[in-house]
C-alpha cells in the first residue's frame, strides 16, 4: 500500500501557506522526533505533498493572519533571506552550507542553457550532495528544477523535509525571487511553482495556532 498523496492546487504562495497548514493540521500523522531539529517533540506530517501554485507572484507573499495569530514571514524577510541565503555564495562561519552556495555554483550554467537551448530537461540545481547525508541537520530542500515552455518558465522543487509554518511561506517566496531572476536573465516570464515534499508538517509549538487559523477559516464559511 502506497503513501497517500495530498494534492493542493494554490493561487498564491499565501493561498498555498493558509492551505496546506490546514491539510496538515487534518490529514497529518503525529510522530515523535528522534533526529535533528526539535528532537523529543512531536510534528504532525502529511505523508506526501504535491502542491502546484498557479500565480506565485501575487504580492505580498507573507499570508495575513487573524488577531492573536503571529505573522510567520513577512515579505522584506524573504527578500532578505532571499539575498542573503538563496542568491549571495557566502557562508558564515559555523554553518555546514547555505542554498546559496550551492545554488551560485550552478545558477549561471542554468541561465545559459535556458537561453541556448530553451527546450532542455537538464536545467536542474542540485542543493543536495552525498556528503550531506553525515550532517546532524542536512538540507531540507534538494533540488530546483526549470522547464522553459512557450516563453514560461515553471519550477519544480523537492523538499525532503518542510517546516510548514514556518518555513514555507519564506521558501516559497524566495523560490519565486530565484525563478523571477532567472526569467529576467533569460528572457521570459516566470510560471507556477510546482513542489513535492514527503515530509511537510508542523511542529506541535504551532498546533494551537493552526487550530486558530482553522478555527477562523470554519466561522467565516459558516457565515458565507
Amino acid at each position: 500500500m502506497g503513501s497517500k498523496i495530498t494534492a493542493v492546487v494554490a493561487h498564491s504562495i499565501s493561498d498555498a501557506w493558509y492551505q496546506v497548514v490546514k491539510a496538515v493540521l487534518e490529514h497529518g500523522v503525529d510522530y515523535e522526533i528522534t533526529r535533528g531539529s526539535f528532537v523529543g517533540h512531536q510534528r504532525r506530517e502529511l505523508e506526501s505533498l504535491a502542491l502546484f501554485i498557479a500565480v506565485p507572484g501575487a504580492r505580498p507573499f507573507a499570508p495575513f493572519v487573524p488577531t492573536g495569530v503571529p505573522l510567520p514571514t513577512d515579505d522584506d524577510y524573504i527578500q532578505t533571506y532571499f539575498e542573503h541565503y538563496w542568491l549571495s555564495p557566502e557562508k558564515a562561519a559555523g554553518e555546514d552550507y547555505t542554498y546559496g552556495e550551492r545554488i551560485h555554483a550552478q545558477l549561471f550554467k542554468v541561465i545559459e542553457m535556458l537561453r541556448e537551448t530553451p527546450g532542455t530537461n537538464q536545467a536542474c540545481i542540485e542543493i543536495g550532495q552525498p556528503g550531506d547525508i553525515f550532517l546532524a541537520d542536512p538540507p531540507c530542500l534538494r533540488l530546483i528544477d526549470f522547464k522553459l515552455r512557450d516563453g514560461i518558465l515553471t519550477v519544480h522543487a523537492y523538499f525532503r523535509s518542510w517546516d510548514v509554518w514556518a518555513g514555507l511561506p519564506s521558501n516559497l517566496g524566495a523560490l519565486q525571487l530565484l525563478n523571477e531572476f532567472i526569467s529576467d536573465a533569460v528572457g521570459c516570464e516566470p510560471g507556477p511553482l510546482c513542489i513535492y515534499s514527503k515530509g511537510a508538517h508542523l511542529y506541535d509549538y504551532c498546533w494551537k495556532l493552526a487550530e486558530l487559523l482553522t478555527y477562523e477559516d470554519s466561522a467565516e464559511e459558516k457565515d458565507a
